[in-house]
């Protein structure tokens, strides 16, 4: 992931070697080429590392059902 504090954005950059091999997904969606996060982006890396995405001075209370996010994760 890159940030950049003078825009207040994070970019998440994949694995480029073999993006379909080292896994990561957003939303549930397999992220194949850079993507900017947005504040409440569930981030899926391999098979069982959960991140919850948060924008602390949009909403730093934020929180995900985890078992929303797991129904999202598997419903390839």
């Amino acid at each position: 992931m890159n940030y950049n504090g003078d825009e207040r954005n994070t970019t998440l950059v994949p694995n480029e070697e073999n993006p379909t091999k080292y896994s990561v997904k957003v939303n549930g969606e397999r992220a194949e080429s850079n993507q900017q996060l947005q504040h409440g982006d569930r981030i899926l890396i391999g098979d069982y590392q959960y991140y919850l995405y948060v924008d602390p001075l949009v909403d730093s209370d934020a929180e995900f059902d985890w078992n929303v996010a797991m129904k999202e994760a598997n419903r390839e």
